[in-house]
């Protein structure tokens, strides 16, 4: 009652109201978060969308007095009073966004509903029936650009029957100007053109007359041709007047007082404007900024043109680059609920340090060295054995690489005019000593290409990837793993020797963009070459290597997402995540850091990571002869299905809330006899199936977003079908399973999808 006290009416300043709430009807929900964009005023945030706890605590704090400590002032909002010419700019500028979309005739109106001191403001919107576009012409002054003008208006966004919308009118004006500046009109002005709108025809039907016209510059529609390239390394406006050396490589001029800090032949790969261009500038004006920006290597690139004054037809073109700083060495200390490398058990709760040191010119060429080292220690999350948490786990790892800007082992030629293109080549070492139980150490090497011609869609293809894993079990353990076949098999030592593509896509178009979809899927493949080669030695090797055995499977995996916004800062967004692996040839079992886990911060929240599965079994821990608990197994499998459902929300400026639903669950393809229930079956899939629900806030610091997620077990396939929904059962079956966690509380840095 006390805070509801301080925003009593008594409080409100007498003739003002506080805004409660504003809502836009009569449209649909896509309609309503855009213009939600052109509201002037925004009332105080609600925690659940009901408490102003911001309201209040600015209130408490004594907001608004003069002797108000001023730290204090950044604290809480003070209220939003309605102002009446806030809320008719809003419909104005509503009315505006409307016409722009092709509702030429859309009415806003404002319904105020006012109770004691607090107001309510409704924006009824008619948008009416959209305008479209129905005879399309067109008309050019100068005939070399009417000539071009017809391949041009090929590929024109504005068709018959299509809705009038402004921006698409932008948009078809900057694809008008870059066509005719990719043809050699180099200094071709969008303002040239102007579109001519007659909306009398009837019908909700317009026509358009597209215009190129004279423009102000006498050489807006003259034919270019880029007569010289020069490039300015380690520019300074500063010291624009120093004498620098001069050097000419293919046949660009390259001035800088420091040239030997480049191979400057690999820098001006990335340049595609050259000598004798005389198509194609936009395109290539954008590839050459992207290209350049994206070594790393500057972080100043600009690129101008002027013509020439003995001859109005010739260009010249002036590259400005500034150089960054070479060399970056990065230390960090982190705590972490492993989610490291791939051997590592992620049940656990650790602290960890990590020392970066990068090179981004290590041979002059652009190409970029990275080296990595760092350690962790953890102790295992037993919810069961809780009396001896103690560090019990040591993780190493030991990483260098290097960064190609072009591909290796491939000509130029075939991927010059990509937005962005790289090869690495990496290595890495990593080790995890549970003590006195299990030791797990990887050896990897590979050669991986990331390329796209298309922000929306980005491939990775990594054609060698090479792995050496061993395994050394404790005395303790070795009898369990000596029982389990299955496991023993995928422990082993072994190589791997394998493929991998991976193609993403977005939908998104910009960043404003809040609803759209990404879809990521790929393939792994090892085993085969080896095989072939192993066959044709004999055998031989392998035992060449030392190596007990090699795998031999193909993976497949995909993940889609779809983001969709429900307008003030709201959205539900959906994941469905899933896979399927299978060995075969000479390996009979999955090896154990290629199978499918789940659970944690970023999948089924109500489970700890790696604890669920497979399918419906259950028995996650390794009991010693007296009973007591040696270590905490990870669970694998191999086939996953997953969906994750959340609605996210504002509850004030900084912090947001979620509710969230996560279902799914791991698998086995074959029979495990010593994990009964872990086998897939259409049969079974409802029954084990894991279902946790649970809410979430979202600290917003800009830069990062911190998040703590309560996730609750609702459908537990570990037990029998009428237990299964664990919240529901009797105190007989609570006092049964007395240690059994029924919420986890995670802890975790930016969104989990």
């Amino acid at each position: 009652m006390h805070c509801i006290a301080c925003v009593s009416p008594k409080s409100v300043i007498e003739g003002k109201y506080l805004l409660k709430k504003n809502k836009i009807k009569g449209v649909n929900t896509h309609l309503t978060s855009e213009l939600e964009e052109y509201l002037k005023q925004a009332p105080n945030s609600r925690f659940m969308g009901t408490f102003p706890i911001n309201l209040w605590t600015y209130k408490l704090l004594g907001g608004g007095k003069e002797n108000q400590w001023k730290p204090l002032k950044k604290l809480g909002e003070p209220p939003v009073y309605f102002d009446q010419l806030k809320a008719k700019q809003s419909a104005f500028k509503m009315q505006q966004f409307l016409f722009s979309r092709g509702y030429f005739n859309n009415k806003v109106k404002i319904d105020t509903r006012y109770r004691k001191k607090s107001v309510k403001v409704n924006y009824i919107v008619q948008e009416g029936v959209p305008y479209s576009y129905n005879v399309i012409k067109s008309q050019v002054s100068d005939e070399g650009l009417k000539k071009q003008f017809p391949s041009i208006a090929r590929n024109s966004l504005i068709q018959p029957g299509v809705i009038f919308n402004q921006s698409i009118l932008d948009q078809e004006r900057q694809r008008i100007t870059r066509a005719y500046q990719d043809s050699g009109y180099f200094f071709f002005d969008e303002n040239a053109i102007v579109f001519d709108i007659d909306s009398t025809v009837g019908n909700k039907k317009i026509d358009i007359t597209i215009s190129v016209l004279n423009h102000k510059s006498q050489n807006f529609n003259n034919k270019y041709m880029i007569e010289n390239v020069f490039v300015y390394g380690d520019y300074d406006m500063l010291l624009d007047s120093q004498i620098k050396d001069t050097i000419i490589v293919d046949d660009i001029y390259v001035i800088s007082d420091q040239l030997d800090r480049y191979v400057w032949s690999n820098i001006l790969n990335k340049i595609l404007l050259r000598p004798g261009l005389k198509s194609s500038f936009a395109k290539k004006f954008e590839l050459t900024y992207e290209h350049l920006l994206g070594l790393s290597l500057f972080n100043y690139v600009d690129i101008k043109f002027d013509r020439q004054q003995q001859n109005d037809s010739l260009i010249n073109c002036h590259i400005y680059l500034k150089s960054s700083r070479k060399m970056e060495l990065n230390a960090a200390i982190e705590g972490n609920t492993g989610t490291g490398n791939a051997l590592q058990n992620s049940n656990t709760l650790g602290l960890a340090t990590r020392l970066t040191f990068r090179n981004k010119n290590i041979f002059k060429r652009g190409q970029i060295l990275q080296m990595s080292i760092s350690g962790e220690l953890e102790t295992q999350l037993n919810p069961i054995d809780r009396q001896n948490q103690k560090f019990n786990t040591l993780n190493l790892s030991i990483a260098t690489g290097v960064e190609f800007p072009n591909f290796l082992f491939i000509p130029k030629k075939y991927f010059r005019d990509y937005r962005y293109y790289r090869s690495k080549i990496n290595a890495a070492y990593d080790i995890e000593d549970r003590f006195e139980y299990l030791k797990l150490e990887s050896v990897n090497f590979g050669l991986e290409y990331d390329w796209f011609k298309r922000k929306k869609l980005k491939h990775f293809f990594s054609p060698l990837n090479l792995n050496y894993l061993t395994s050394n079990l404790g005395a303790q353990i070795q009898p369990f793993i000596d029982k389990n076949i299955q496991l023993k098999n995928a422990l082993e030592n072994q190589w791997i020797l394998g493929s991998d593509y991976h193609i993403a896509y977005s939908s998104q178009q910009s960043k404003s963009d809040k609803g759209f979809w990404l879809i990521n899927s790929g393939v792994d493949v090892a085993g085969n070459s080896m095989y072939l080669v192993n066959y044709l030695s004999g055998g031989q090797i392998l035992d060449f290597l030392g190596a007990s055995s090699f795998s031999q499977y193909v993976k497949l995996d995909a993940d889609l997402r779809n983001y969709i916004s429900l307008g003030q800062s709201t959205s539900i967004n959906f994941r469905i995540t899933g896979g399927i692996a299978k060995a075969f040839g000479n390996s009979n079992v999955m090896p154990y850091i290629k199978q499918f886990y789940i659970g944690g911060a970023n999948s089924i929240r109500a489970w700890r990571l790696r604890t669920l599965g497979p399918g419906s079994y259950s028995d996650s821990t390794l009991y010693l002869d007296d009973g007591s608990i040696a270590v905490i197994l990870d669970q694998t499998g191999e086939m996953k299905i997953e969906s994750n459902t959340e609605l996210r929300f504002p509850i004030s400026k900084s912090i947001k809330g979620a509710l969230f639903l996560d279902v799914g669950n791991i698998w086995n393809l074959r029979v495990d006899r010593y994990r009964p229930g872990a086998r897939f079956s259409m049969q079974t899939l409802y029954n084990d199936l894991a279902i946790g629900s649970g809410f979430g806030l979202r600290w917003d610091f800009s830069f990062f977003i911190v998040r703590l997620d309560w996730g609750v077990k609702l459908k537990d396939p570990r037990f029998v079908l009428d237990q299964q929904w664990v919240l529901l059962n009797d105190k007989t079956w609570r006092k049964a399973n007395e240690n059994y966690e029924f919420s986890i509380l995670n802890l975790a840095i930016g969104y989990p999808f």
